[in-house]
């Protein structure tokens, strides 16, 4: 049998086999409405699940015929008057006696509910629709987040050892799902942080590269005699310091190459994101580029601070010629970093550089103390605390020779004496 909702005029199909004779109450999928619904042939009711029709006036009751007439009588008795039976409704036929009437009013409240529920029908299918295709899009293969999951804790730890396996990490990431782009980005984050780590392990001998050539340039201004043989020597220690330190400064440079190789296609498809957006923020620390270094870092998150966008800024102030009078403001948000993200051991590392940079030797100890009681494996910390526990390298002033007095008398003879005659 059919039923129809009273409210929407949705029709359905329905089990008559299921309906008790006094109905049974069931429920619109479409708008919602619950009626009552009756088996057909039930007394005084709808298929529509509407109250019926009120029932028309009831006709006046007809008087019953008078008796026939005695048989004197000659004229035969009147008909009694018909009533025409209404015509039937050919337009509209209902089996369960709706009207006319009826069904027009329901066509005319299903027609206003239309004209507000077809736009916002669409408006829901859009975004019904637009929700799945970016839930699809978003979708990551779940191997590919586990690996992301262990790079991340790799990567706060922050020995060399840790960082090279978050870095693989990441790549394999990126390889399981090739949609994680944010992988590839992070997988660039940890190259640059072990670039940061080989320009670091270059620094020392870099440094004794221009103090040598510093006091070649004082030797051959003041030209001291024996100043030829003593800049020999000199180059030499040059070219000793340079050999020393070119391997990691080779390494610096090939995996910050490396790094900007995964980093390009991100940002020409505009799909950098806040992952990838931070690493270009490194990129840009390392090569002390503080103003493109702050553009990227303030589009990772709309002005807020970062942890990892911090350091990038840091580093790249360490970068600068002035560090020592440019580290106070870094040494106040790095130090917030560190409250805020213990773990972070880039953080703390970061935090010991700019304390060195500002004179602040026992603060930047501590730091390092504190990295190396959470991970002793910490190359850099335990290097870097070597280096400020040292003494200080004597200073040696080349003093020029006095020139040679001359000789009293010829040389080889003894003065004669003078004696009486």
């Amino acid at each position: 049998m059919r039923i129809q909702c009273e409210r929407c005029s949705t029709t359905y199909e329905l089990d008559e086999s299921r309906l008790p004779p006094s109905g049974a109450p069931v429920q619109c999928t479409r708008c919602g409405n619950v009626f009552r619904a009756f088996p057909p042939g039930a007394a005084d009711q709808t298929w529509l699940g509407q109250p019926p029709a009120p029932p028309p006036a009831a006709e006046p009751a007809r008087r019953s015929p008078p008796s026939e007439p005695p048989p004197s009588s000659s004229r035969p008795a009147p008909a009694p008057p018909r009533i025409p039976a209404a015509p039937p409704d050919e337009t509209h036929g209902d089996p369960g006696g709706d009207t006319t009437v009826t069904r027009l009013a329901a066509r005319l409240r299903t027609g206003r509910r239309r004209a507000w529920m077809i736009p916002a029908a669409l408006v829901a299918a859009a975004a019904v629709g637009g929700g799945t295709w970016l839930v699809l899009r978003e979708r990551v293969d779940p191997r590919a987040l586990e690996l992301g999951a262990d790079a991340e804790l790799l990567l706060l730890r922050d020995d060399r050892q840790s960082v090279e396996q978050a870095a693989a990490h990441f790549g394999a990431a990126a390889m399981a799902d090739p949609g994680y782009l944010a992988a590839r980005a992070d997988q660039a984050l940890a190259l640059l942080l072990l670039a940061d780590d080989a320009a670091d392990e270059a620094r020392p001998g870099e440094a004794r590269f221009h103090a040598l050539d510093a006091e070649r340039t004082r030797e051959g201004a003041a030209r001291a005699p024996g100043w030829e043989s003593r800049e020999a020597g000199v180059v030499a220690r040059m070219r000793a310091a340079q050999a020393e330190s070119q391997p990691a400064r080779d390494r610096s440079r090939a995996l910050k190459e490396e790094a900007i190789g995964l980093l390009r296609p991100l940002a020409r498809e505009r799909a950098s994101g806040v992952a990838a957006a931070r690493a270009l923020a490194f990129y840009y620390a390392l090569d002390g580029e503080l103003d493109r270094a702050t553009k990227a870092a303030r589009a990772v998150s709309g002005g807020a601070e970062d942890p990892w966008s911090v350091v990038a800024l840091a580093t790249a102030d360490l970068r600068q010629a002035d560090a020592a009078t440019r580290t106070d403001g870094a040494v106040a948000a790095l130090e917030r970093v560190v409250a805020a993200h213990p773990e972070m051991l880039r953080a703390r590392l970061t935090l010991a550089r700019a304390l060195s940079a500002a004179g602040r030797r026992d603060a930047a100890v501590a730091a390092l103390d504190a990295i190396l009681a959470s991970n002793g494996a910490h190359e850099r910390a335990k290097a870097l605390k070597a280096e400020l526990l040292a003494p200080p390298p004597a200073e040696v002033a080349v003093v020029p020779a006095p020139p040679a007095a001359p000789p009293s008398g010829r040389p080889g003879n003894l003065p004669r004496l003078k004696g009486k005659h």
